[in-house]
């Protein structure tokens, strides 16, 4: 039911399934959506990512390798518990309100956040909001975005 919440989502953002991730492809911004199960409980991660087209091209990157990585509960703090409980099959929840739920909060909170993020400048500005303070950050990428903002 997750994978098919998060799929619904991904496909209605126009993005394309490649390997089990989702890609949407823009001019110098791969942003990579991938569904990850945990190994040692019944609960999911949404991890989000980008890939600079300036640091090479590459038609559909592991999100593992991309340039710019975060999960959703660490993109989205104020609702870190509310994905927690969301993702985790052992938390309780019957699997409509799961399905309402996490289908609301893609579409209001994270569909805003990747609607605006098409391009590297996008992808600045959100880090600039914070959004991204507990991104990983690959160091050219770094050297990218602060090179795009004007820092030394």
């Amino acid at each position: 039911m997750i994978q098919r919440v998060v799929d619904a989502f991904a496909k209605g953002l126009g993005m394309v399934k490649e390997s089990g991730s989702w890609y949407r492809h823009a001019d110098s911004l791969v942003t990579i959506l991938n569904l990850q199960k945990s190994q040692y409980a019944p609960r999911y991660y949404l991890n989000i990512a980008f890939w600079l087209m300036g640091l090479g091209s590459e038609g559909f990157p592991k999100e593992n390798t991309a340039h710019v990585r975060i999960r959703l509960d660490v993109l989205l703090p104020e609702a870190a518990d509310e994905i927690t409980k969301l993702l985790d099959l052992g938390s309780g929840i019957g699997d409509a309100q799961r399905e309402e739920g996490l289908r609301a909060l893609l579409n209001s909170r994270l569909r805003p956040i990747l609607d605006r993020t098409t391009t590297v400048e996008d992808l600045r500005q959100l880090e600039l909001t914070g959004l991204l303070k507990g991104a990983a950050i690959r160091v050219a990428a770094r050297e990218i975005l602060d090179r795009a903002s004007g820092r030394p």
